[in-house]
Formats: C-alpha cells, sequence, structure tokens
C-alpha cells in the first residue's frame, strides 16, 4: 500500500497544477463573456432580418393578393426559423432559403428569400394554415 502515499512534491505540483487551471478558466471566462454559442441556422436567420429588405414586383402582387403585410415578413424573418430542408443553400446565382414562423397577430407564414450579398430578396410568402389560394400572380 506504499503506492498510496504522495509526497511533498506531488502536493506541490498538485497546487501548481489547480493554480494554473483556475486561472485559464478564469482567463476564458473574461475573454467569452457576453458571447454565445448559435446555431448556424440562428445566423443564416439573423443575417436575412438584418440585410436590407427587397420585394420583387411579383412578391408584391402576391403579398397583396394574400394579405400579407411588409412587417408580418419582417418580423416572420426574425422570429422564424430557416428551413434547411426546403431551402436550397448551393442555388445559383443566390443560395434560396425557406423561413417559417408566426406573426404577431397569429398567423403562420412560411417566407421565400434569396440571400443576395448584401440584400435579402423577396421571393414569395404564404400563410400555411389558408388552405385556398385564389392568387392569380405570376
Amino acid at each position: 500500500m506504499s503506492f498510496l502515499k504522495f509526497d511533498a512534491g506531488f502536493w506541490r505540483r498538485m497546487r501548481f497544477y489547480g493554480f494554473g487551471f483556475l486561472l485559464g478558466c478564469l482567463v476564458v471566462s473574461v475573454i467569452t463573456k457576453g458571447r454565445a454559442c448559435r446555431m448556424p441556422s440562428t445566423l443564416k436567420q439573423e443575417e436575412l432580418y438584418t440585410q436590407p429588405i427587397e420585394f420583387l414586383n411579383d412578391s408584391s402582387c402576391k403579398l397583396q393578393c394574400r394579405g400579407i403585410t411588409e412587417n408580418e415578413i419582417k418580423e416572420v424573418l426574425k422570429n422564424g426559423n430557416v428551413d434547411y430542408s426546403r431551402s436550397n443553400v448551393h442555388a445559383k446565382p443566390f443560395a434560396r432559403y425557406t423561413v417559417e414562423g408566426s406573426s404577431n397577430n397569429g398567423k403562420l407564414i412560411c417566407v421565400l428569400a434569396d440571400d443576395c450579398d448584401t440584400i435579402t430578396k423577396i421571393i414569395s410568402a404564404i400563410e400555411v394554415n389558408n388552405k385556398t389560394d385564389t392568387c392569380k400572380c405570376n
């Protein structure tokens, strides 16, 4: 049982190790303070919302026809979720994203948008719960 005995040098090394470990933890916590770990979909959704938003001519017609306002589109881009299973991130010339979310008045809206370098171009938007779409826009 002599292998369970630790000499004074061992305890001295453990104190140095413990001090260094605590100092390292303190430095890491100071450096990363205020930063949160975010998922890629959250980063893309934030990018789509913060960029200037441009509505294409036919998308404006579709929005009016379906009773969806520009403010509702902005709310969905701000608070919605990017659906990567229905998005085409490798589309040329610009990636196309599908964002789903609820507006403040309770509409569940699906937005189709292109991420054009520094502009978010709205292609289309539909209200998910609305089963009949009578819009005749091209």
